[in-house]
């Protein structure tokens, strides 16, 4: 059923990567993620993508840098992040959740 497939889409998650290198030269700092599934109306939230096998290493770097995103917009087909205030200047990862991988 239709309610069955929105449940089914809030409870599916997919982890993306930001790269220090794609971030824009200018506040606020954006990068956009392309992912085909995603739709403009979709809810979307953002949470950390440590897994058990995650490293001190990374862990460390991706609450550091996932802590300077402040604010997303969700577009058809891609999510772009913000940065307000610093502009992360690590790789890191966050985990999408509402969106099917």
């Amino acid at each position: 059923t239709a309610v069955q497939q929105q449940v089914d889409k809030m409870n599916s998650s997919t982890v993306v990567t930001l790269t220090a290198a794609n971030w824009s030269n200018e506040k606020p700092y954006s990068q956009t993620v392309q992912l085909a599934t995603v739709k403009e109306d979709d809810t979307v939230a953002m949470y950390k993508a440590h897994t058990k096998d995650s490293t001190q290493q990374e862990i460390e770097t991706d609450d550091e840098m996932s802590a300077m995103i402040t604010s997303a917009t969700v577009q058809n087909g891609s999510v772009t992040f913000y940065c307000a205030i610093d502009k992360p200047n690590k790789d890191f990862k966050v985990r999408l959740r509402g969106i099917e991988s």
